[in-house]
């Protein structure tokens, strides 16, 4: 069971780094890029913004920070706060990448991803031109290969740690409810800080039979809510159209669960269609949520940004 724990601990490290190490190194590589391309948006600014959101977030696979990025542009007076909120409903949208590319059966992939990674930092090594580029693509591709390698030593160390007494009784509690279901994954992902590896978990535990469907649902739309907190972080100090940015997250996530709890079993019955693989099948709903919910709310975003700015209000005593 120690050699269990060892490996537990090593794969969330590696699952965690490759996530950070992607997100850095395309952060780097399309970060200025999208700015550019938020402020230079006309038109139907809106829908474009958060098309923008979905491909940059699906990119860099960092939901929490693309809306921080958010937060800062209206702080600084960059984006409005319609914006951000369209930019909160494309990163959660983006997000769900992660979920479906840990849902494959990618592990024959690995060692090449791993190999073609540091290929290209070998080579930025020696090139005389595009030098940065080389290097931050190894990274990204690297970071996957670890993002991967994580989730396979996930996988197996919690088959054997689900037979600790311990483990067994959060499963047990898990399943003893909806609500329960939906508070463990809102706990754990507000204390871990990370719904990718919360849905990663969900993923590996459901395909090996310790959850149901139903009780990965609802525990999917708690991770959701729950990633909202470091979001909020981001109020710390902002203007009151900041915090109004920083709380888009929390307001969508708790209203778009809230809308759509009546509507689980027909989520249930459409992603039992699209694939026989119990993984697929969340990564599928979690993408079908987000999806649906996002563009459910899009075009109400104007008055959704008008009650934001009301409660961020009542954070922000003094006039900014």
């Amino acid at each position: 069971m120690a050699a269990a724990g060892i490996v537990f601990i090593c794969g969330i490290a590696s699952f965690f780094l490759g996530l950070q190490t992607t997100s850095f190194a395309f952060g780097k590589l399309f970060n200025r890029r999208l700015r550019k391309q938020l402020t230079a948006v006309t038109g139907n600014r809106l829908w474009q913004v958060f098309l923008l959101s979905v491909l940059f977030t699906g990119v860099v696979q960092s939901s929490s920070a693309v809306t921080v990025l958010g937060v800062c542009l209206v702080n600084a007076g960059v984006m409005n706060i319609a914006d951000a909120v369209a930019l909160t409903l494309g990163a959660n949208v983006g997000t769900t990448v992660t979920a479906q590319l840990i849902s494959l059966s990618l592990r024959e992939s690995i060692v090449w991803l791993l190999v073609v990674g540091l290929g290209a930092i070998v080579i930025s090594l020696v090139a005389s031109a595009r030098r940065r580029q080389f290097f931050l693509a190894g990274l990204a591709v690297c970071g996957l290969g670890l993002l991967l390698t994580g989730f396979e030593l996930l996988q197996t160390a919690l088959q054997a740690l689900s037979r600790l007494a311990i483990f067994a009784a959060i499963l047990n509690w898990m399943r003893g409810g909806l609500f329960k279901s939906f508070a463990g994954g809102f706990l754990i992902t507000a204390v871990v800080q990370s719904s990718s590896l919360v849905i990663a978990s969900i993923i590996s535990l459901l395909r090996q039979g310790h959850f149901g469907l139903d009780v990965a649902l609802y525990a999917m739309l708690g991770s959701n809510v729950g990633t909202s907190v470091t979001t909020l972080l981001a109020m710390v100090g902002g203007t009151k159209a900041g915090k109004a940015a920083a709380l888009a997250n929390l307001v969508f996530n708790l209203i778009s669960v809230v809308l759509f709890l009546p509507f689980v079993g027909l989520l249930r019955l459409l992603v039992v269609t699209s694939s026989l693989d119990p993984g697929r099948q969340l990564a599928n709903a979690h993408t079908f949520f987000n999806l649906l919910t996002a563009l459910a709310v899009l075009p109400f975003v104007p008055w959704l940004a008008g009650v934001l700015l009301q409660i961020a209000e009542l954070f922000s005593p003094r006039a900014d």
